[in-house]
């Protein structure tokens, strides 16, 4: 078990950089990166920096151009790495990387992004190995404390160094997906209170749902990164196996990723057992987290679900709300409608007896009287209004009811033998 021994330093306190010495100690020093002779290390070293402190024009000459996009842009995930030979064809460095990113989310407009990477380069020859751990949302010293990989497994295979670093940050997608469950739950718990839909509910509902699609995203991706880790651990343990051929190429002499050739990488490792343990256990390790990856994406896609129905029932909430409304607001026309019907043919009559063709006055005094023929008012006043009335009744109330009795199925007659 390697002990941590601190030197002060103030350069740069952003970059801390833990280098292995030969009492199998580690020296924290806090310099700049640029200060690292990263061409040929004496010892194993474990950087850990961020993406702002490498984003600049003096730092990213670096790294390979394949891996600066790493840094410059905005990405969900990636993983890459490549095997680079000498003159001979024999690989003399190995590096590879893996990028995670992970949405924190402590209120529908209130969160943060985290793209952590980590970074190996690694020589065969020597076992050495230069590890850069960008934007690592831990702090170093419990990284190398819980999750540090044991000294001869990561001198034989560098994806030990993925496999704890991927280890690292389960908590923090568990922390991620919890956070999302409570802003669900919160809504949920709610539901018995239908008059607190205020306009801003369904806003809030969908922010919430953004935040989830993005947990599906990035745990999908992490997912995937994983399980290509598998499949080029798996390779480069034959590819770096005791006993294979000098000069030859990864199609050559690499398996390639289906199960049948699994047990061919292993049985080419029989002549080196204790480096066949290291890398079983580095594959059992990053197939761990692979599973944890999918248990959590499960369940924040069963938060899409809780979600979905949420916004459903919030939407029959408001509507059924909104039809109580408009049931008040239809009996209230109703009731207009059947007033005007009943003052409408008398309006109708008025209008019509106040024209020229009749005339009830009576002499040239002025005076108003009542014309004895005032009658016919009344005469045709009422057994008009009744008409009116028997016809809007029948239309809406008889009609209807004959239109659904023509269409009621006729019941078939059965003959049981």
């Amino acid at each position: 078990m390697e002990k941590l021994r601190t030197s002060s330093s103030t350069d740069r306190p952003e970059t801390r950089i833990f280098e292995e010495c030969e009492t199998d100690d580690w020296v924290e020093r806090r310099i700049s990166v640029l200060e690292f002779n990263a061409e040929t290390p004496r010892y194993s070293t474990v950087i850990f920096t961020s993406t702002t402190t490498l984003d600049t024009p003096s730092h990213l000459p670096l790294f390979p151009a394949r891996f600066q996009p790493i840094i410059t842009e905005d990405l969900n995930g990636s993983f890459d790495c490549e095997d680079i030979p000498n003159e001979a064809g024999q690989f003399i460095q190995h590096r590879s990387w893996s990028t995670y990113k992970i949405k924190r989310v402590i209120e529908p407009h209130k969160y943060h992004w985290t793209q952590a990477t980590c970074y190996v380069d690694w020589d065969p020859r020597t076992s050495q190995q230069t590890v850069y751990c960008i934007d690592l949302p831990l702090p170093p010293r419990t990284f190398l404390k819980a999750f540090f990989p044991p000294a001869r497994q990561r001198a034989h295979d560098p994806y030990a160094w993925h496999a704890a670093f991927a280890t690292a940050l389960i908590p923090e997608y568990d922390r991620s997906i919890w956070g999302l469950r409570d802003l669900v739950r919160e809504i949920e718990k709610g539901r018995l209170n239908p008059t607190a839909l205020t306009p801003d509910f369904f806003p809030h509902l969908h922010d919430i749902a953004r935040h989830i699609f993005h947990a599906n995203e990035t745990l999908e991706v992490a997912q995937h990164t994983v399980e290509s880790l598998v499949r080029e651990q798996i390779r480069s343990a034959g590819l770096y196996a005791p006993g294979a051929a000098a000069g030859t190429t990864p199609s050559s002499s690499a398996p390639s990723h289906h199960h049948h050739n699994h047990s061919h990488t292993y049985n080419s490792c029989v002549s080196a057992p204790s480096t066949h343990i290291f890398t079983l256990q580095t594959e059992r390790a990053l197939r761990a987290v692979a599973k944890q990856l999918h248990a959590l994406h499960t369940r924040s896609r069963s938060l899409t679900e809780r979600l979905h129905n949420e916004i459903n029932l919030g939407f029959n909430l408001v509507s059924q709300q909104f039809g109580h409304d408009t049931k008040s607001d239809s009996a209230m026309m109703k009731t207009i409608a059947v007033v005007s019907m009943v003052y409408l043919p008398g309006t109708f009559v008025s209008g019509l007896f106040g024209t020229n063709f009749f005339n009830f006055t009576d002499g040239d005094e002025h005076t108003w009287f009542m014309a004895g023929s005032f009658w016919l008012y009344w005469a045709v006043t009422i057994p008009l209004t009744l008409a009116t009335m028997a016809v809007w009744a029948w239309w809406h109330y008889f009609r209807p009811a004959k239109r659904r009795t023509r269409k009621r199925p006729v019941p078939q007659r059965v003959e049981t033998v």
